[in-house]
């Protein structure tokens, strides 16, 4: 419940345009990042795989608690002993049972159910990063989404000026090589606008696979990449590690560990193979029963390199688990780090870097009409607001993909949350 909250706290922001808002007029085929992570956990081979992997542990566990079959043999002794005799003096029938001694067979059960657990465990694991991946492709499809809409009201912008350049070369007020110039631009802005569409069909395409779709490059999003989350003090983020699935594994792990190490100590015991039997004497026609009991002996084997190893193993079982923490513990770290540097960068970019660029471009464009400014200046004046807007849209992508690493940490399922940009640290 607590990293339910945590992870909450990490998207809960305030709205001013509703996620959905604009499903209405979307295509039917709008695909949410919900819709996108559903797909991909339901159809990813790896998934798949990794269920049948836990499938199998189950039926090694049903088969781990198992009893040793019993042993039937039958002896005939001194066969053809004389001459012309098909008769043997002797013939025995017995049954055989071996007994495991040392709690082997119930450390046996114990550790299949433990390897059953971790195969939950590698489960969920690869499902979390999974959703990762979607989500990450997801936000990249977006931020494209985003910067096609940039670059198509851009090439409009530029095709715009040189009509108004071609205006003022007809009326003789600019001249010709304004116009080549104006045109250049315009053209530019038209290979942009290619550019980028192809960067969202690669997107939309590694988003599809991760579902296993067919490629293809139509596909509509529903969501925006204006979602600005508060996000919360590394040191809550820290404390929620100990629940992230690559650290909670390791009970399971620890405990798998400790029992390789019981069976060990437990082969140290012998079984025991006890038998009964029935003998026919031939040669007096005549039986009797026969009893056995059979012990090995550890003279040469008494399984202490055996021991030894599993107590290592259980000795950098806390090791291991503690490496796992700080390798978590510096992703977190970052990814915290990048969510705070996205967000001032954002603060920055809608305070004091994208307004006085859209009202210096407002102007000159105004002076270039009235003859007070050259089509140099237009040209340089929209560049920096083009810019500007094209950063605003990759630092949204920047906190987005931060935003879901520290919920993909944390063994979060990726959401996106819709906001007004504001600040949080």
């Amino acid at each position: 419940m607590a990293r339910r909250l945590l992870c909450l706290a990490v998207v809960c922001v305030c709205s001013t345009a509703p996620l959905f808002a604009q499903q209405a007029s979307s295509p039917a085929a709008a695909v949410t990042l919900a819709e996108a992570i559903a797909r991909a956990v339901a159809q990813h081979p790896a998934l798949v795989a990794f269920q049948l992997e836990m499938d199998a542990r189950a039926a090694d566990a049903a088969q781990a608690a198992r009893r040793p079959n019993p042993t039937v043999s039958v002896d005939v002794e001194d066969l053809g002993r004389n001459v012309g005799s098909a008769m043997p003096s002797q013939t025995t029938v017995s049954l055989a049972q071996r007994f495991e001694l040392g709690g082997k067979r119930q450390l046996r059960t114990s550790l299949a159910s433990i390897e059953q657990e971790l195969s939950k465990w590698d489960l969920k694991r690869a499902r979390v990063a999974l959703e990762g991946r979607v989500a990450q492709a997801f936000v990249r499809v977006l931020a494209a989404d985003s910067e096609l809409a940039l670059a198509r009201a851009d090439a409009e912008t530029a095709r715009e000026v040189a009509a108004t350049v071609e205006a003022r070369v007809t009326a003789g007020v600019t001249a010709p090589p304004e116009l080549d110039r104006a045109q250049a631009a315009a053209a530019a802005a038209r290979i942009a606008v290619s550019r980028v569409e192809e960067a969202r069909r690669e997107a939309v395409i590694a988003l599809t696979s991760a579902w296993g779709a067919p490629a293809a490059s139509n596909v509509e999003l529903a969501g925006s990449l204006a979602s600005v989350a508060v996000v919360p003090p590394i040191a809550t983020l820290d404390a929620a590690l100990e629940a992230s699935p690559d650290i909670a594994r390791w009970a399971a792990e620890q405990a798998r560990r400790e029992t390789v190490a019981d069976t060990a100590r437990a082969a140290k015991v012998p079984d025991l193979d006890l038998g009964a039997g029935y003998r026919r004497l031939h040669d007096v026609e005549s039986h009797a029963w026969i009893v056995s009991a059979t012990l090995p002996w550890p003279l040469f084997d008494r399984q202490k390199d055996r021991v030894t190893a599993a107590n290592l193993r259980v000795e950098a079982e806390g090791l291991e688990r503690a490496s796992a923490m700080l390798s978590l513990r510096e992703a977190i770290t970052a990814a915290h780090a990048a969510a705070i540097a996205a967000q001032a960068a954002l603060d920055e970019l809608d305070a004091r870097v994208i307004p006085p660029s859209e009202r210096a471009y407002a102007a000159v464009l105004e002076g270039y009409q009235a003859g007070r400014f050259a089509l140099l200046d237009v040209l340089d004046a929209r560049r920096s607001l083009s810019e500007a807007r094209r950063d605003r849209v990759r630092t949204l992508a920047d906190l987005q993909r931060a935003l879901i690493t520290i919920q993909n940490i944390l063994g979060a399922t990726p959401v996106l949350a819709p906001s007004s940009v504001q600040g949080g640290r």
